[in-house]
């Protein structure tokens, strides 16, 4: 099979899939050549839009890989460097997601931790990231955009693609993303005491306000989390 997508040829993995690495701009249309329906594929919607009948690409202009699932028919979009290689918090800005709760492109597939998905934020801005999706059960494993697990979070912020720089133990929530999520001990973000999410909701989460390494190579950032 060969699939190019907006002119760069996708190559075969041990994971099935076919990943090419492509310079693109916010913006632009997004054509994938070879694979069928390409219309009808699930994408998640921080990465991508459909305006007049067109994919458009939704985040900051730069090299990502874009790994095509031609079985079930699903993307997956990593910020890189310009050989492929992940990019990082340092040089490119770009943040690593992890953990458990959170998935895509349904929540049987959630990222776990060391020998996760390493999906990085959809920096939707300069300087705005952003992750969105449904809130369903543990189980779900049909409800494609099924991100988030309605009844648990446990998730962390990371400067490349594994352990190293990470976020700082005392990041700023906003009143809203309060009412559901609080960061535990220092550590992980976490649901809130006594709280779930509505199953079947789509719920977005906002990064901003990110800092530099300090000296502990952390950074510190303001997250919203919302209904919507």
């Amino acid at each position: 099979m060969n699939i190019w997508v907006n002119g760069f040829k996708a190559e075969p993995t041990p994971q099935g899939t076919y990943k090419a690495v492509v310079s693109i701009k916010k913006g632009d249309k997004v054509e994938a050549v070879g694979v069928e329906d390409w219309i009808y594929w699930y994408r998640d919607p921080d990465h991508f839009t459909l305006k007049d009948g067109a994919i458009c690409f939704n985040a900051v202009d730069g090299h990502y890989s874009f790994e095509m699932n031609t079985e079930y028919k699903f993307v997956t979009v990593r910020r890189v460097k310009e050989d492929g290689s992940p990019a990082t918090y340092k040089d490119e800005g770009a943040i690593t997601f992890m953990g458990w709760g959170v998935a895509h492109p349904v929540m049987t597939n959630q990222f776990g931790w060391e020998n996760g998905a390493m999906v990085t934020l959809a920096e939707v801005e300069d300087g705005v990231y952003q992750f969105s999706g449904k809130a369903v059960e543990e189980t779900n494993g049909t409800t494609l955009g099924g991100a988030w697990r309605y009844d648990y979070l446990s998730f962390k912020f990371f400067g490349q693609a594994g352990w190293g720089a990470e976020q700082a133990s005392d990041l700023n929530l906003t009143d809203e993303a309060k009412k559901y999520i609080k960061q535990s001990g220092g550590t992980n973000i976490e649901m809130a005491d006594g709280v779930t999410l509505e199953k079947g909701a789509t719920y977005v989460m906002t990064v901003t306000d990110c800092t530099p390494l300090d000296g502990d190579n952390k950074f510190n950032c303001t997250i919203d989390f919302r209904k919507l």
